[in-house]
């Protein structure tokens, strides 16, 4: 009987040992977060007017041409595109002309840029012109742009190459 009882314990003690444990659990808050930043990036195409036949067709006629730009910014970004005087303006302050500069210390070829076809509406904060808004696109799509260039008629200037470099700039 004792042997029994011995067998007993024991089974009731091995039970014991093989039943699970109950493991204690707490939790905590994780907070997850992170900040879109309004950002653009902006590209250009350049504006080449060609030939300028000044005692010809430009010489009652400006010479046109056109170029495209593309901007793209986060979704919800507010921004305008400018584009400078170049690397040539006469004037000062908002009465800036651009101008190609030739070969000679005096050869220039005016020109400007403007926001639509009829050139009414001068492109540029130093050239007494205004920004543009950049309006559609975000979430990455591009929004495209023409940049409408005009020579004015009746130009001297001495036969030769002439060219400016303006910097198209996306402010957000």
């Amino acid at each position: 009987m004792i042997a029994r009882r011995s067998l007993y314990l024991l089974a009731a003690a091995v039970m014991c040992l093989s039943a699970p444990v109950q493991a204690g659990s707490a939790s905590a808050t994780m907070n997850v977060t992170a900040t879109v930043i309004s950002t653009c990036t902006i590209s250009s195409g350049n504006l080449n007017f060609g030939n300028y036949d000044a005692i010809g067709t430009n010489a009652t006629a400006p010479l046109t041409a056109t170029a495209q730009i593309s901007a793209t910014c986060t979704q919800g970004a507010t921004a305008t595109i400018d584009i400078d005087a170049g690397l040539h303006p006469s004037g000062t302050g908002n009465a800036q002309t651009r101008r190609m500069k030739g070969t000679g210390a005096t050869d220039y070829l005016t020109y400007d840029i403007y926001q639509d076809t009829s050139h009414s509406q001068r492109w540029g904060t130093k050239t007494s012109g205004t920004t543009r808004p950049l309006t559609g696109g975000g979430a990455g799509t591009p929004v495209g742009l023409t940049a409408y260039g005009s020579v004015p008629a009746a130009q001297s200037a001495p036969v030769g190459s002439y060219s400016d470099s303006v910097s198209v700039t996306v402010n957000y």
